[in-house]
């Protein structure tokens, strides 16, 4: 698992599977975003774990007030930099999610896409006046 998001699971692999999906995966995928998007408000700061190049944090930084993205893996973040960097979400950070470093209460809505399928069955006090959500 040491290597498991730079070689098997990279954000360059990412990107072009995204690419290369089939027209039915290009909808689910779009019905992903716009699910978290059906549930924030403008006023709303989110957090997303597990962000990787930013394909989900692209889509939603119009609509919340505060949009913020953490990840495990560095390169992801880079591309993630680059891919977002004219949208202006400046907020991304490598962080665990077993080990956050934010205060209690700080987002409205705390969410993960697809990967985030792994932290299920984690719980943290922290996030006690969040929504916590993942969707699949």
């Amino acid at each position: 698992m040491k290597d498991y998001y730079s070689k098997s699971l990279s954000a360059e692999r990412l990107v072009r599977v995204y690419e290369l999906a089939t027209p039915r995966i290009q909808r689910y995928l779009k019905a992903e975003v716009d699910t978290v998007i059906s549930r924030i408000q403008p006023e709303h700061d989110v957090l997303e774990l597990g962000c990787g190049y930013g394909r989900a944090l692209i889509s939603l930084v119009s609509h919340c007030r505060g949009l913020f993205g953490i990840d495990l893996s560095l390169p992801s973040l880079r591309m993630a930099r680059r891919f977002c960097d004219s949208s202006g979400i400046t907020s991304l950070a490598a962080m665990n999610v077993v080990n956050l470093a934010f205060e209690e209460e700080s987002f409205d809505i705390v969410f993960g896409i697809q990967n985030g399928i792994l932290l299920l069955g984690r719980t943290d006090q922290r996030w006690s006046g969040s929504r916590l959500e993942f969707w699949l």
